[in-house]
């Protein structure tokens, strides 16, 4: 009995210990997609086409997570170590988008429409919200990306 509660034991610890190296891994491959989309070479399109890109495999390994707080955790440990990446991405979209003329702007934002990963997103956002019980506006860096994919932000950004 006590070799069974053993054998049950190192199991679980394994499959623990593999899970924890393949979050790790996950993360640590976000960072690095996030570092490569940095620089006023890159297009906000492309930047933003990559953001969407990330948080769709992040979110999309969040569902797959068993448990709705490691889910929780998982991106929130995203958003934590990535914070100061996604804030200086954020702020060059913005300042690229403050550099188009209105035209640029309108059809930029028109062909966001036809991009695939638009829809995905949007589908992907409930159900992580239902699957971590949360608002991902709770995290702040996640809200302020949300808001360049929002009908709303759109038009004001046009209008400026």
């Amino acid at each position: 009995m006590r070799f069974a509660y053993l054998l049950l034991f190192i199991a679980i610890s394994t499959q623990y210990s593999c899970a924890n190296k393949q979050m790790k891994k996950l993360h640590s491959m976000h960072a690095e997609t996030l570092q490569g989309l940095l620089g006023d070479q890159i297009k906000a399109e492309d930047k933003i086409e990559g953001l969407a890109d990330t948080y769709i495999q992040l979110f999309e390994e969040a569902l797959t997570i068993n448990s709705s707080k490691k889910a929780y955790q998982h991106i929130s440990k995203f958003s934590k170590s990535n914070k100061r990446v996604l804030e200086l991405l954020v702020s060059q979209i913005e300042g690229q988008m403050a550099d188009m003329s209105f035209e640029e702007k309108a059809s930029y934002f028109l062909s966001l429409t036809q991009k695939d990963y638009l829809p995905k997103l949007m589908k992907l956002i409930p159900q992580v919200e239902k699957k971590i019980n949360s608002k991902l506006k709770s995290f702040s860096i996640i809200s302020k990306l949300l808001k360049l994919f929002k009908p709303e932000s759109l038009i004001d950004s046009l209008l400026k």
